[in-house]
């Protein structure tokens, strides 16, 4: 399907509280690379884990020259505070910050974080929720509020749900034989080093294309949806029946040694 792989950075939990210069440096490693990613901001951050800095003052001015010089900015929930039990579309996670809402509730959530970027002259139409947790409803209040994007999806393709462009954020790491188009989502305010995802990045340099580019990306409406099932079959079902499997055989062999 695809001659090469398409990868395209996003950093998430941008927030007035974050460690600055951990974002800064996974930033000026996208950048050497000659490409700008994609900042996913959580205007009104209460999440304790995120906030582990105090209030930079800098923060709205820091993030408008980011979007002049070239990053894309996205509305990342409105909190990031995951107080809902809701079934995600593409995931099986139990937490979400809108999965499980009401419209309205879900609605109001966009708005409210929609109104903050405006305030700072930061206006997207691009989303995607915390914990990659979002439901049918989150989609249909996205389109009432204006967005036109999701960065999520676990395809290989872009496609359209419901009105709104996924552009897929497969992988949770970073893969291998990256195949398709390829979303790597770096959280720099999580306690873990950021060099292996650095290294990642200049090692496929030659396929990092800036997250703006992939927009007006080619949909597969009926392909995408499919690649997506498929995956998250695997995901859930059948990669856990093989490593059953594989435990149970390396029991029985264990047990026939003794």
């Amino acid at each position: 399907m695809f001659k090469r792989a398409v990868i395209t950075v996003r950093i998430d939990d941008i927030c007035p509280w974050n460690d600055i210069e951990k974002v800064q440096e996974a930033v000026s490693a996208v950048e050497s690379c000659g490409v700008r990613g994609l900042l996913g901001v959580v205007p009104a951050c209460a999440d304790p884990d995120l906030r582990k800095n105090d209030f930079n003052p800098h923060f709205w001015e820091w993030l408008r020259g980011m979007k002049d010089r070239g990053w894309s900015v996205a509305l990342h929930g409105y909190a990031h505070h995951l107080d809902s039990d809701g079934k995600s579309l593409i995931t099986s996670g139990t937490k979400s910050e809108f999965a499980g809402k009401p419209y309205g509730t879900q609605f109001e959530l966009l708005e409210k974080g929609e109104r903050i970027l405006t305030e700072h002259e930061l206006e997207t139409d691009i989303f995607f929720a915390p914990a990659h947790s979002f439901d049918s409803v989150t989609l249909e209040a996205l389109k009432e509020a204006g967005f036109r994007y999701v960065s999520d999806g676990r395809s290989m393709h872009c496609y359209i749900r419901k009105g709104i462009k996924h552009i897929p954020c497969r992988s949770y790491g970073m893969p291998k034989h990256p195949r398709g188009i390829v979303t790597l989502a770096l959280h720099p305010c999580e306690d873990k080093p950021l060099k292996p995802w650095l290294d990642y990045i200049e090692r496929w340099r030659q396929s990092l294309v800036d997250f703006s580019s992939l927009l007006d990306s080619p949909c597969r409406n009926i392909l995408g949806p499919l690649e997506e099932k498929a995956f998250l079959a695997w995901r859930s079902s059948l990669k856990p029946g093989l490593q059953k499997m594989r435990d149970s055989f390396a029991d029985c062999c264990d047990s026939g040694n003794h």
